[in-house]
């Protein structure tokens, strides 16, 4: 019984199982069928539109300029015509280095190789994506003509597959090796499109005339045109070729002696030509990618009709100023540059380098630090976009030390000692400092992540820059960079009122086989988006002008048409080859129409082959610029800036104050600027009339050498002469300064003022007749603020009989050093000691206290100050009226006697 018992429980396990099992079957066949056939249907979806013709686009591409001429066409004549060539002209060398090279199964599969495309699948499985293609050569033409932008997908491959293996079935082998041959890249150039162009561009021969080591050459650029031209990289070119020679070998088609023999001929003794310079060649290469980064289409493969914004007339002045038409100082320094048109974003001219070769290295889109160029919006734009600071704002140069091991210095090596300036001033001295602190008050409120956003809004790509911002940010201490297109775009925003305008240099694209039109044009300017506020952009575009009008100012070179604009350097590491010199040089700038950007310096192979930095040519890029701007206003200027925008008004304010106020009726005029504010954000209130201490002595003499020497009393407090945070006038009004007026003693004329910083010290200045010399205190920042004034007559000429001395300067104290103002208390002394201190206004005069009683008699003996002295003291005996006379003469000449009247009381 028990036995039954549990093998019936089995049997019920076992059916229970069974049903699972057939459930989960049944299940697992439904997916995979739905999957196989949803994969089936995508492929013949893909597939089902095949046609053999459809192999080889029978017309090139075309670019025109803004005027709808053409100027370029892929594969014409006069830029490398592709050529195409029949199977009759390949000759067997070149066949079999390309089979050897690219598929060397290829006249024995059937459209597809499966043991390439096993290998392939294993090596894709292990990295998760797809890797490797696995590709014939038939799947490459089969890719060229029906998936030119699609991703790789395995749906895509299998229909790759299919087609390889249909077009086998109608296009026997040599077509197809002909169709391959014909339409593919031999290298970066447009020249080099398909073999027959190829052959001419490298050999200058027809391709039936190719020999073995030519033709391993031409195989080899097939794996990676760009990275193995021979042009472009020589080493990396020989390198592949004898790869290629090798692979002969292994698969039988030369023996290892024809190898050795073909791996010992140079390159370069092959070669019949330098890679070809073509008129506009910089922005064609710049069309063509931004064709394959919009739409994924490679214009060599689809036919199209490109229409751009090329300005013909301004490309080829920039073309001719790059290679022939400016003083470069050597043959190695490069330039790039951008000129772009504000309202809109239209790229109309670009400079890719100096004896630019088609598809190079295009400057004007590789990015570089750009140094102070971006100050103006790095620090002071997002001061006003974020902190709402005025135009007026006071910056201040002063160490920072906030970031352990970040110490930067101003350009010229200083720190800390240009004091406080506005932000017109400290972009026209393009110092650091203040730029740091300003952008380090910045992220402080809003953090680094506001900022780079801003400028992804600006159009930069910010890919590999620190989201937190560091402060070097503030003087372009970047990881990445800009480009002189990105930096073109970001001062056409500025001055479109901070409109960003995606800078583009394609009008509309047609394309001719199905007769679509991309309207890249009109699609960007309906995406237009805010970068930074109206508001903020007016005011960068303020100070900039206030910068430019600085007198004195090299920016003047540039008057152009309300040109702004900022110059920038980088420098190269201190420890490295080159110790910190100037690494390149950069000016930004925009007037009403266009906005330029040009960076100039070395690449960096040749900076280090020859030694060569832009240490004394670092203003090269602003004399650069000045031609660009030159030609685009030799017609005028067609726009202007907008008028302020109704978010800021304009209203004068204290020179150091923040929060900001507002003058008072005494307020120096010295000490008022004339600011634009935010609405909201202005002066609060008046600020209160402030002073300064009165001067109790000061002296003036003539030295040995004839220049003239010169006394105050200190300056209480001492730290209103060294410390600005002193009290609410310094902070204002800077320090306490040592004023010293000279003046014409019979004119009155000013001839010489100083201000100094000690109460001693000697003046630059010899008088050759007889001047007033008057001392007083004042401030830095408003001179018109001034104490009393204490005036010294001095003859440049001591043989002079025309000398004057004016009215006497004194003191009276008592012994413990309380001023004397006429009365005083004999209490219980019995003798009354007094101290009479004289300034002494020449050198050498005699001065002379006498004590007399109320009827003017002398009362003991009269008092002769050494010259070396100017204080006597005096003792009152009892109670009663003393008069004190003091008199000063020098050369004859007296000056008016001071007479004091004491009266001593019990």
């Amino acid at each position: 019984m028990k036995t039954k018992t549990k093998t019936k429980v089995s049997l019920l396990k076992s059916l229970k199982w069974k049903r699972v099992a057939l459930v989960t079957a049944t299940a697992t066949a439904v997916i995979i069928g739905s999957f196989g056939a949803y994969f089936a249907w995508n492929i013949y979806k893909q597939t089902d539109e095949f046609d053999a013709k459809n192999l080889l686009a029978d017309e090139p591409s075309r670019i025109y300029d803004a005027n709808g001429e053409l100027i370029f066409t892929l594969g014409s004549d006069e830029n490398g015509k592709r050529m195409n060539v029949e199977y009759e002209d390949l000759p067997q060398v070149l066949i079999d280095a390309i089979i050897a090279a690219e598929d060397s199964r290829f006249f024995i599969h059937d459209g597809f190789d499966l043991p390439r495309i096993g290998k392939a699948f294993i090596t894709n499985l292990s990295a998760g994506r797809i890797t490797a293609g696995g590709s014939t050569i038939t799947q490459q033409v089969i890719k060229k003509s029906y998936f030119p932008e699609e991703q790789q997908t395995y749906t895509r491959k299998f229909s790759e597959i299919f087609l390889a293996m249909q077009a086998t079935k109608e296009v026997n082998k040599e077509e197809i090796l002909t169709m391959y041959l014909n339409k593919i890249y031999f290298g970066r150039s447009l020249s080099s499109i398909g073999v027959g162009a190829a052959s001419q561009y490298y050999f200058d021969k027809e391709v039936s005339q190719l020999t073995l080591q030519e033709a391993a050459l031409l195989a080899g650029t097939l794996n990676s045109p760009s990275r193995y031209d021979p042009y472009h990289n020589l080493e990396l070119a020989t390198q592949r070729r004898n790869i290629i020679l090798g692979l002969m070998v292994d698969h039988g088609y030369i023996s290892e002696e024809e190898a050795t023999d073909a791996r010992n001929v140079p390159i370069e003794n092959m070669l019949s030509q330098n890679a070809t310079t073509l008129a506009h060649q910089a922005y064609i290469d710049a069309v063509i990618k931004e064709v394959k980064d919009r739409t994924g289409l490679d214009p060599v493969d689809v036919q199209m009709e490109i229409h751009t914004f090329l300005n013909p007339d301004i490309q080829e002045y920039v073309d001719d100023l790059a290679n022939e038409g400016f003083a470069f100082p050597d043959e190695y320094m490069q330039v790039g540059a951008s000129i772009q048109s504000n309202k809109d974003g239209r790229i109309i001219s670009v400079i890719g380098g100096r004896n630019y070769q088609n598809f190079g290295m295009n400057r004007s889109t590789i990015k570089q630090q750009p140094g102070s160029s971006l100050k103006p919006v790095i620090a002071y734009g997002a001061a006003f976009e974020y902190l709402n600071w005025s135009t007026g704002h006071e910056v201040e140069d002063k160490a920072f030390t906030k970031v352990p091991g970040y110490n930067p210095t101003n350009y010229d090596g200083t720190v800390g000692q240009h004091g406080k300036m506005s932000i017109a001033q400290a972009l026209y001295n393009s110092w650091n400092l203040p730029a740091i602190w300003t952008l380090d008050a910045v992220t402080e409120e809003v953090g680094g992540a506001a900022i780079y956003s801003m400028f992804e809004r600006f159009g930069v790509d910010m890919t590999g820059e620190d989201r937190t911002i560091p402060p070097s940010f503030a003087i372009g201490g970047w990881s990445n960079g800009t480009t002189p297109m990105e930096l073109a775009s970001i001062q056409s925003t500025i001055a479109n009122n901070g409109t960003h305008v995606e800078a583009h240099t394609i009008n509309y694209i047609e394309i001719v086989n199905d007769g679509t039109t991309i309207n890249v044009d009109e699609d960007i300017q309906a995406a237009a988006t805010q970068a930074i506020s109206a508001e903020s952009a007016f005011m960068i575009r303020e100070v900039q002008a206030e910068q430019m009008a600085i007198p004195g100012s090299g920016y003047r070179a540039l008057q152009f048409g309300e040109i702004r604009a900022k110059t920038g350097t980088t420098n190269h590491p201190r420890d490295g080859m080159f110790q910190g010199a100037a690494k390149d040089s950069w000016l930004a700038a925009y007037n009403p129409d266009y906005a330029i950007a040009v960076w100039m310096g070395y690449d960096e192979a040749d900076a280090r082959e020859h030694g060569l930095t832009m240490s004394n040519n670092q203003l090269i890029a602003r004399q650069f610029s000045a031609r660009i701007y030159e030609k685009l206003t030799e017609n005028g200027v067609q726009n202007s800036y907008s008028s302020a925008p109704s978010g800021v008004y304009q209203a004068p304010m204290v020179i150091g104050s923040y929060p900001y106020r507002s003058p008072s009726a005494n307020t120096p005029e010295q000490s008022i600027r004339n600011a634009w504010f935010k609405n909201g954000h202005g002066p609060q209130g008046q600020v209160e009339d402030l002073g300064i201490n009165n001067l109790s002595s000061f002296d003036a003499h003539i030295n040995s050498d004839g220049s003239i020497g010169v006394n105050f009393a200190p300056y209480d407090p001492a730290d209103a002469v060294t410390n600005r945070e002193t009290n609410e006038a310094t902070k204002l009004y800077g320090r306490v300064r040592y004023g010293v007026d000279i003046k014409d003693a019979v004119t009155g004329q000013l001839l010489q003022s100083y201000q100094l910083e000690s109460p001693s010290g000697t003046l630059d200045y010899t008088p050759s007749s007889s001047v007033i010399v008057s001392g007083y205190y004042t401030y830095e920042n408003a001179s018109s603020i001034r104490s009393n004034e204490i005036s010294i007559n001095l003859n440049g000429d001591d043989t002079d009989n025309n000398i004057e001395l004016g009215p006497i300067q004194y003191t009276i104290t008592d012994s413990n050093g309380n001023a004397i103002s006429g009365r005083i208390s004999k209490g219980s002394q019995e003798q009354i000691p007094i101290f009479v201190s004289v300034t002494r206004q020449r050198p050498g005069s005699k001065i002379t206290i006498a004590l007399l009683s109320e009827s003017g008699s002398p009362i003991g003996e009269t008092t002769d100050l050494p010259e070396n002295s100017t204080s006597a003291n005096v003792t009152l005996r009892t109670t009663g009226r003393y008069i004190i006379q003091i008199t000063e003469t020098y050369n004859g000449v007296s000056a008016p006697p001071a007479t004091i009247t004491i009266d001593v009381v019990e």
